[in-house]
């Protein structure tokens, strides 16, 4: 195994421990908030769950909002790439915009 191979991979796994923490955290914080608003509103514990409130609120979800964040998206990075390929330009190098967009 490569010296270099090892130092990556601990990299990768450090880095994503560190997101899975963070996500953790951010559930259990957010659990505890959801089980108060149920308590306050007098919902028993049991019937209380975020990860089944997330998967109703998931699918009363319209399709057109998200297909038009994914437009605009879309849109974003394409005028981005345009305009770093305006930049690279006067240095002489032409990239195709597939390679500037990716």
């Amino acid at each position: 195994m490569n010296k270099q191979w090892l130092i990556h991979l601990l990299k990768f796994l450090l880095f994503l421990g560190i997101g899975l923490g963070i996500l953790y955290w951010v559930y259990v914080d957010q659990q505890r908030t959801f089980e108060a608003q149920c308590a306050a509103e007098g919902i028993p514990a049991t019937e209380c769950d975020l990860l089944e409130k997330l998967w109703a609120d998931f699918g009363q979800v319209k399709l057109f909002w998200i297909g038009m964040v994914i437009l605009t998206y879309l849109l974003s990075n394409l005028s981005r790439a345009m305009r770093w390929r305006m930049l690279i330009e006067p240095l002489g190098k032409r990239i195709r915009l597939r390679n500037a967009f990716m």
